[in-house]
């Protein structure tokens, strides 16, 4: 291995240190505690609850049965001993209102359930598997929304005139749909983040993902969408009383009760008051109780916004995967070749992302490979542990311990991500679940890879946060990631990437979102795990600082292809293709002080307008005609170095 940069020994920021001006130590504030901080909030959840309880008490709480009456005292107005007055036949409006909710709210909760139930697993569902499932749930929710509600209550009540509970299961249903479409496009945009890819990359089901990555980051949607169906609910249900179905008369309910004030309202207009205002308050303290609810879920696991970066289009269903075969070289643990990876265009046409790429990892050693932006870096990483972009295919063979990953299922790809091949992704903080803290995040995928019991998860979380040199990682464990600090989230996914003790490690840009001395203490926690363990590390990185300090091979790609392959001492000073030597010539570190730093003219072409012949030839100051006729392969040249240039002889000329 290449000696280490005295840049990655330099770190400044201590491994257990919290960011100036976070409340790491702090423990959020509660749900509840957050709800009650708002006044429209706690006014609407102390409205809502202690209408519920009213109900529910109404034995203990009503000053006289449901059906007590007295003609003496017909259709009065409020006074001490009829708080809210009496009815026709003088019967107490409040105990009958207190007694008839309790129908009212059952129903409309059976009805609220079964909604939510069916809209949540449906909404989730087809949000995250997209493709044909998306397609056949849009197409049922479409369906139910056409259903003319009422009418179906009626045929349903008509059948069951003396109960409100059979209506509810059709009403439920149909007013799934409303969740169903919300919540699938709040799962759509989930589903894009990228702690949805880590979690997949590290070897997580579907299902796994679904349950505790999507549906704790859509709780919000999730419960205004239950207090607004709850409140539909408990007016259709007052509606069906109003009509005389559901509770018979005498029995007291809502509806029957606004039915009975409507009939006298030229005698007793205040009779309809408190009846309808019972309906009003339970519908208009839901909306707001919903609304606030919504706000105070967000704020729970977000604390301040996490930043986001632009992401590489990848990981939605993996599309379909064509199988290569290669044999890998003796004492090789990942080999691969001709990997080549396509999505499709907008034209039906099939793009290639990543063209014939071919490399071999050895136990111990580190791969770089190196390149602007946009070449195809991230994509090869990716395809390598199967995941292609939406719709998009993989070809080639990538062998890893004699096995084939290219074509491999999605059961057998789970097999090594995570457990055999960990990942680290560019950005630590938007590779971790806002809705996790950090110690459950270990735990999660600990249990995945070995099905131990929750306290022996815990206990090895805090030893992988221990091995990463994280102080106090009994604390750490209880944060969350928008209260650590980038370098601390950066040891956490390293953490989460050792959870199965992996052979190989693939780092995407893992130092890119950091400062200078955060990644220098990133890089030699790297290096050092690499000697105390002999894992392979295969780096993604655009920066030649990082390659000096870690890396044993170099391959550089530009526009999806290998360019250059070479030992990592070689390329520095005997760069044997154009585009690595302007990449070397434009590192700020090698450009002489007080000089204008070198740069690159042009950009890296889109995949739709590659050339035929050198990609890099419109950008190149070597390029001459034959550059452009056809393809250029991979040629040797000395000391086992591969360049894809004719003219690399020209290059050591001028330099």
């Amino acid at each position: 291995m290449s000696a280490i940069s005295p840049l990655q020994t330099s770190g400044l920021e201590g491994p257990g240190s919290v960011p100036a001006g976070a409340t790491a130590s702090a423990k959020p504030p509660s749900l509840l505690l957050r709800v009650l901080r708002r006044p429209i909030g706690a006014a609407a959840l102390i409205v809502f609850v202690g209408i519920i309880v009213a109900c529910a008490a109404a034995p203990l709480l009503a000053p006289d049965g449901p059906y007590a009456s007295s003609l003496l005292a017909e259709l009065q107005g409020p006074s001490v001993h009829h708080l809210l007055g009496t009815d026709e036949l003088g019967r107490d409006i409040l105990s009958r209102l207190l007694y008839g909710g309790r129908p009212t709210l059952l129903a409309a909760a059976e009805a609220t359930a079964i909604a939510i139930f069916l809209g949540t697993i449906l909404g989730v569902v087809s949000g995250y598997r997209r493709g044909l499932t998306d397609r056949v749930v849009s197409l049922w929710a479409d369906l139910l929304l056409t259903m003319p509600v009422l009418v179906v209550l009626i045929v349903v009540v008509s059948v069951y005139p003396s109960s409100l509970y059979p209506a509810m299961l059709p009403l439920g249903l149909m007013l799934s749909a409303a969740p169903i479409r919300v919540l699938r496009s709040v799962t759509l945009a989930v589903r894009e983040d990228l702690y949805i890819d880590a979690a997949r990359v590290n070897g997580l089901t579907h299902r796994q993902i679904m349950i505790r990555h999507v549906l704790p980051r859509i709780r919000g949607p999730i419960v205004v969408q239950a207090t607004l169906v709850g409140a539909v609910s408990v007016l259709m249900a007052s509606g069906l009383a109003f009509l005389g179905f559901g509770v018979q008369v005498p029995a007291p309910s809502w509806g029957s009760m606004v039915a009975e004030a409507a009939s006298e309202y030229q005698q007793q207009s205040w009779f309809l008051v408190p009846t309808g205002g019972a309906i009003a308050l339970t519908v208009l303290s839901l909306g707001l109780l919903g609304d606030v609810l919504r706000d105070a879920v967000a704020e729970q696991w977000t604390g301040v916004a996490p930043r986001r970066r632009p992401r590489v289009k990848s990981a939605g269903n993996a599309g379909s995967i064509a199988a290569g075969s290669a044999e890998a070289a003796p004492g090789v643990t990942l080999s691969v070749r001709d990997l080549r990876v396509t999505a499709p265009a907008a034209n039906g046409t099939d793009l290639v992302l990543v063209d014939g790429i071919s490399f071999d990892l050895s136990a111990g050693r580190t791969l770089a490979i190196v390149g602007e932006s946009g070449c195809g870096k991230s994509v090869t990483a990716r395809a390598i542990l199967g995941v292609a972009p939406a719709g998009g295919r993989i070809s080639g063979s990538a062998r890893f311990d004699g096995r084939e990953l290219v074509g491999a299922s999605e059961s057998q790809l789970r097999a090594v991500r995570g457990r055999r091949i960990g990942f680290i992704g560019q950005d630590p903080l938007t590779a971790l679940d806002p809705t996790q803290t950090t110690g459950s995040a270990l735990a999660e995928v600990v249990r995945a890879y070995s099905g131990c019991r929750a306290a022996a998860a815990r206990g090895r979380a805090l030893e992988l946060l221990a091995r990463v040199r994280l102080e106090n990682p009994e604390r750490i464990a209880g944060l969350y990631p928008h209260q650590i600090s980038g370098g601390m989230a950066q040891r956490v996914t390293i953490a989460r990437a050792l959870a199965g003790d992996p052979e190989i490690i693939v780092a995407d840009e893992p130092t890119t979102a950091l400062d200078v001395t955060v990644q220098a203490d990133i890089l030699a926690l790297l290096v050092s795990l690499q000697l105390s363990s002999g894992i392979a590390i295969l780096l993604i990185t655009h920066d030649w600082g990082v390659v000096a300090g870690m890396a044993d091979e170099v391959l550089v790609m530009y526009a999806g292809q290998a360019v250059e392959r070479t030992a990592a001492e070689r390329i520095f000073d005997h760069p044997q293709h154009p585009y690595t030597d302007l990449l070397l010539r434009a590192n700020p570190q090698r450009a002489p002080a007080g000089s204008a730093l070198p740069s690159i003219r042009g950009t890296v072409p889109e995949p739709a307008d590659w050339p035929v012949g050198c990609r890099f030839a419109g950008r190149c100051p070597l390029a001459q005609d034959d550059c452009q006729a056809a393809p250029i392969p991979m040629l040797a040249v000395e000391g086992g170095h591969e360049s894809r240039c004719i003219h690399a002889d020209q290059l050591q000329a001028v330099r």
